[in-house]
């Protein structure tokens, strides 16, 4: 009894500190390589054909981003990912399994010119020790940060105006 009780406790240490990481490596890398793409080609949609990205505003359209994501996750176990501003944050849902978690962060710049989206929260409870809010929040910083910087720029500002997020770039 006590072998079987600390084998069993053994494959549970092995899942959390072993399988975990590598499922949350997983989500991260696939949203994040979507993400970049989505966001690469919203500020480029904005330029005229040949011309580099260039300091000034430029909109990225979450519907948009949303409808990317929604085809991209059909066939696996997401049944819905919804994508929008409300107000001055930025709201992720998923939807899996019948569960719905949302995720919700408020996008600033810091002092570095990077995006940052602070007061990351989930409803998620016990889910969110799986897929942190801070891990998606980086997610989004990482697309949009290592984007302007491969252009040479970086973030003056950034808003929520509906389900758009207005970013202001400078050199």
């Amino acid at each position: 009894m006590t072998g079987s009780f600390g084998l069993l406790l053994v494959c549970c240490l092995l899942v959390f500190f072993v399988g975990l990481p590598r499922f949350q490596d997983s989500v991260r890398d696939e949203l994040a390589k979507e993400l970049s793409t989505q966001v690469a080609n919203q500020f480029e949609a904005q330029l005229p054909s040949g011309v580099t990205l260039q300091p000034g505003e430029y909109r990225v359209s979450l519907a948009t981003i949303e409808q990317q994501l929604v085809s991209n996750t059909s066939g696996n176990s997401v049944n819905s990912v919804r994508l929008s501003g409300q107000g001055n944050e930025i709201v992720m849902s998923i939807e899996t399994s019948g569960q719905d978690i949302e995720f919700r962060g408020v996008p600033t710049v810091n002092t570095a010119g990077d995006l940052e989206l602070t007061d990351m929260t989930s409803n998620a409870g016990a889910v969110n020790y799986i897929i942190p809010a801070d891990m998606i929040g980086g997610v989004l910083e990482k697309s949009v940060n290592l984007y302007l910087q491969g252009q040479g720029l970086h973030l003056q500002d950034v808003t929520v105006d509906g389900d758009d997020l207005v970013f202001s770039v400078a050199e």
